[in-house]
């Protein structure tokens, strides 16, 4: 598989290594906060192709945002609800494991400790409706015990942020 590109307004990198680098850069400048790292996917179906946009947005709690993202273009339009829903998970999954437990001890470590393991969250956001009304509500379950499995909270709109906002605004 092709190493992705990360990019946001600070830089562009050409690995999850290098982005994981600024990543660390962004927490240890300010180690007495809290933090919480989402991640999502978001898609859309163009004239010949189905762009999907890979979110990963980390807050400071109440103090500020570092995000970044990473464009997949699937050369076919994804008409089929199920398919690409499922793909836009399978795309958020693979960034949620590269988060392995060392990494995320990494930064931790960078944490003052006295704020605990709580000071540090990971999240899959996940393009899904919660209400029936909402057609992808169907699959909601399963995609939700997909991330689980991994040990994320998953996270169905309308507190799905990074994926029905942030990756949504560029997937157009």
């Amino acid at each position: 598989m092709q190493e992705a590109i990360y990019t946001s307004i600070h830089g562009k990198w050409n690995s999850f290594q290098s982005m994981f680098t600024q990543l660390e850069a962004y927490i240890a400048e300010e180690p007495m906060c809290r933090y919480r790292i989402s991640i999502g996917t978001d898609s859309q179906v163009h004239a010949q192709t189905t762009r999907f946009v890979t979110g990963i947005v980390v807050q400071r709690i109440h103090l500020g945002t570092w995000a970044c993202l990473t464009k997949r273009i699937v050369a076919e339009k994804m008409l089929n609800l199920y398919e690409r829903l499922s793909y836009e998970t399978a795309l958020t999954e693979q960034v949620l494991i590269l988060f392995t437990q060392a990494r995320k001890e990494q930064l931790l470590n960078l944490i003052n400790s006295q704020l605990g393991e709580e000071a540090l969250l990971f999240e899959a956001h996940l393009d899904l409706g919660s209400q029936l009304e909402n057609r992808s509500y169907v699959y909601a379950d399963e995609m939700i015990k997909r991330v689980e499995r991994f040990g994320f909270v998953g996270k169905l709109k309308p507190d799905s942020f990074v994926a029905s906002s942030y990756a949504n605004r560029f997937t157009k």
